[in-house]
């Protein structure tokens, strides 16, 4: 996708990043036994999740179809 929409790549690789640095966190809260800080970065990954699957759904997979189409 970098070739075709790079300003595009570029935000799912920062969204990538932003989910897997508060999954780092969560393993501390659990490992912690912080229940508190586990469960708030939990709704925060979800919230993420939710809002990225949308940006997916609308920006990515029209790019995509069009980097495949023969």
């Amino acid at each position: 996708m970098r070739p075709h929409a790079p300003h595009l790549a570029a935000k799912v690789a920062a969204q990538h990043d932003e989910v897997m640095e508060i999954a780092g966190h969560l393993a501390t809260a659990l490992a912690g036994s912080d229940e508190a800080e586990a469960l708030r970065l939990v709704r925060r990954f979800h919230a993420m999740a939710q809002h990225n699957l949308i940006e997916e759904e609308r920006d990515v997979f029209p790019v995509a179809a069009r980097c495949f189409e023969f």
